[in-house]
């Protein structure tokens, strides 16, 4: 039987209390709590009974824990911990008036309200000096500020020009504003704390605030449509503003008003339970103008991802619909993040003073449209060639990835698990960190991968195809039959170099892995000669140019348009329909029926009697006609033109005619020049050979009957 663990709890409670007031194994720290390192050979179960019992006195107790492999149990204990601290922050708002009575009392030396009124108006009036201050540098200002008021940029980068030098005029007039009340405070107030932490906390607060809408202004520009960043109408935009503007300054003061408690000797608990509150009121007031706001930003999202022509894609529809739904699940996140790192920390920052994990993530969609719109604007306003299409894809990849790894690492350090806390860290911690090593790995080869491709793919020449009676094919570019392959060589090295540059990052040992890799593969060439044949042949035969994309080819497999290259095979569409896929290694010799040109031979038949000669002048203005033909003319290489008679027959002369054309385009001026030939013919008395069978025979009306017959039967078949 086991004895009862509680004898040994209290023992260690005892000795880890005592050893904390003057041993290296538990340190106060700053804020006022007890840091108890506990022995790593101490079973579970005491553990968590101890860490129970630790959390229930009055001043609060962290854990740290030295085996590295109870990392799970420590995380469960933080929770308990932070549980346990939040019961005990609800219970203190019985304290909340007292705290304030203490606040008013510390403003001034005789403890008494008509020196704490003085004081407030001192306040008052170094606040009122700021604002003087500010109306002076706006006043010394005032030209820069007519000259981006008055601005009329076409251009993103020249709106955003003009909106950040508008945006620097703003911040200094509010430092002069800070500078200013911060000046005449400390001249007006008594040498006391709690009044000049006070006014710095006011200061802070608005300071901060009037930064925030500062920011909003820059992008929205309710009031100057010419500088504004985000193509909405002037009534979303104005309603979007209100709200933030309610927003920023009820949280800012709520923010304030928390500061100005806690910097008057609030306890943990006291300073919890307003941290709690203000969290709560601004969860709910950010709640209440996200549904206020959604239509504006719901057909924002539309207008900015919709394509240049059609419909927006299911993603971008859903996106537009449920983005406030995601946002409120973020707010509440949020919510729940910073009161979990601040009951778990049990730290009193100064509110009003740190960036709140809900601005970042508000920020963040415009910092990466924004940023995506100036690198376009930069690099593609003198022309969209491949170099600056690849420079452009891989300079916005790399820098929206930034944006979205420095968040991620902003809201995690927030939230209590900070990715840059090393080896010894918590779990959470750990966890942040691999994410992030796995993200900076994975931006990597996105980065390679929309620069490659984007380039790659404005030298991809996209031919419409048009309908043909005769769908011989016509002679695709190089680099468009070639790209497919070279897209999906690129795409599988890329996937391959990032996870293991991920797998690197995150302490695995890739070596015997790229060992295995070579082992599988060998053995996968022994076993599929074919597939290899097939894609080394395939090879030879687009490094030769042996056929592109659209052309029409002949091999010992089959015949028909080229539709498809890949790795291993090729698809041809056969003239009547049917789809062939023909492995690389089957294909043998090729014929290609749409490379460079093509010289069409028509062969005309024409009676003994036909003057040669003329038919020769006729022809030749038929030739001359189709060449100045706007349509025909660039079709040919080489004009139409007679050959003259080149054999002949029991019906009379065999005649040539010939032209040269482009591949493909050979069937439109065939068709055309049959129709001009004969009508040519028609109006200058040239006759087509008719096939004639001579019948011998003794009764003269039979010879007729028979030769009819002939005639007849000839002209049928």
């Amino acid at each position: 039987m086991r004895s009862s663990p509680i004898p040994r709890l209290v023992a260690a409670a005892a000795v880890a209390l005592s050893l904390s007031c003057g041993t290296p194994a538990a340190q106060e720290s700053n804020t006022g709590s007890i840091v108890v390192t506990l022995p790593a050979e101490m079973d579970s179960n005491d553990r968590q009974a101890l860490i129970e019992a630790l959390a229930a006195l009055e001043r609060p107790v962290a854990i740290a824990d030295t085996d590295q492999a109870t990392d799970a149990l420590t995380a469960e204990s933080q929770v308990a911990v932070a549980m346990g601290r939040w019961d005990a922050a609800l219970a203190s708002w019985r304290d909340l008036p007292e705290l304030i009575a203490t606040w008013w009392r510390g403003l001034s030396a005789e403890q008494t309200g008509t020196g704490s009124l003085l004081v407030i108006a001192a306040m008052l009036v170094a606040l009122a000096v700021g604002a003087a201050c500010e109306w002076g540098v706006d006043r010394l200002l005032s030209r820069w500020r007519r000259l981006c008021a008055q601005a009329q940029p076409l251009r993103f980068s020249r709106r955003a020009g003009y909106g950040l030098a508008w945006v620097g005029v703003e911040v200094l007039g509010i430092a002069a504003f800070a500078g200013g009340a911060l000046l005449i405070g400390w001249l007006l107030l008594p040498a006391l704390a709690t009044p000049r932490l006070t006014l710095a906390i006011v200061v802070a607060a608005v300071v901060k605030a009037r930064v925030v809408l500062t920011i909003g202004r820059f992008i929205l520009a309710p009031y100057r449509p010419a500088l504004r960043l985000v193509s909405m109408p002037d009534d979303a935009v104005r309603l979007v503003w209100r709200w933030v503007a309610s927003v920023v300054t009820i949280i800012a003061a709520a923010n304030g008003f928390r500061d100005v408690l806690v910097s008057s000797g609030a306890s943990w608990e006291s300073a919890a339970l307003l941290g709690i509150g203000v969290a709560l009121l601004a969860a709910v007031v950010r709640i209440v103008a996200i549904v206020q706001v959604r239509r504006p930003f719901h057909d924002l999202i539309l207008q900015a991802w919709k394509p240049k022509s059609g419909e927006p894609s299911g993603v971008v529809d859903l996106s537009a619909n449920i983005w406030h739904i995601v946002f409120c699940v973020l707010v509440v996140v949020d919510f729940a993040g910073v009161i979990y790192a601040g009951l778990l920390t049990v730290e009193s920052r100064v509110a009003s003073l740190a960036v709140g994990s809900f601005m970042v993530i508000s920020l963040v969609p415009f910092a990466l449209g924004g940023y995506g719109a100036l690198i376009d604007d930069v690099l593609l306003s003198r022309g969209e060639d491949g170099r600056s299409l690849g420079s452009a894809g891989a300079l916005k990849a790399f820098g929206q990835g930034v944006i979205l790894l420095a968040t991620f690492a902003f809201l995690a350090r927030a939230w209590g698990a900070d990715p840059f806390a090393g080896a010894e860290a918590g779990l959470l911690s750990r966890a942040a960190a691999a994410l992030l090593q796995i993200g900076g790995a994975a931006l990597l080869g996105w980065t390679i991968w929309q620069g490659s491709k984007l380039a790659l793919d404005h030298y991809a020449v996209e031919e419409a195809e048009e309908a043909n009676e005769d769908p011989m094919g016509k002679p695709g570019s190089r680099i468009a039959t070639v790209l497919p392959v070279i897209r999906a060589f690129l795409f599988v090295a890329i996937i391959t170099m990032s996870v293991l540059m991920a797998l690197a990052a995150l302490g695995v040992n890739i070596g015997p892995l790229l060992a295995g890799a070579g082992v599988i593969g060998l053995a996968v060439g022994f076993g599929a000669q074919t597939l290899v044949k097939d894609i080394i042949t395939g090879l030879f035969y687009l490094v030769e140019d042996a056929f592109r994309k659209g052309e029409y080819i002949q091999s010992a497999a089959g015949k028909g348009v080229v539709e498809k290259i890949s790795l291993r095979s090729v698809q041809l569409r056969h003239h009547n329909g049917p789809l062939h896929t023909i492995p690389f290694g089957s294909m043998g010799n090729i014929t290609n029926h749409s490379r460079d040109w093509v010289r069409i031979k028509i062969k005309i038949h024409v009676p003994f009697n036909t003057d040669l000669n003329k038919m020769r002048k006729a022809i030749k203005k038929v030739g001359e006609a189709m060449q100045e033909d706007p349509e025909l003319g660039p079709m040919f290489l080489e004009p139409l033109k007679s050959q003259g008679a080149v054999d002949t027959d029991a019906a009379g002369f065999i005649t040539s005619v010939k032209f040269v054309s482009r591949p493909g385009e050979q069937f439109i001026l065939r068709r055309e020049a049959f129709a001009r030939i004969q009508k040519a013919f028609q109006e200058n008395g040239i006759e087509f050979a008719e096939p004639r069978v001579t019948v011998a025979s003794k009764d003269g009306d039979d010879h007729h009957e028979g030769a009819a017959a002939g005639v007849a039967l000839a002209r049928n078949q």
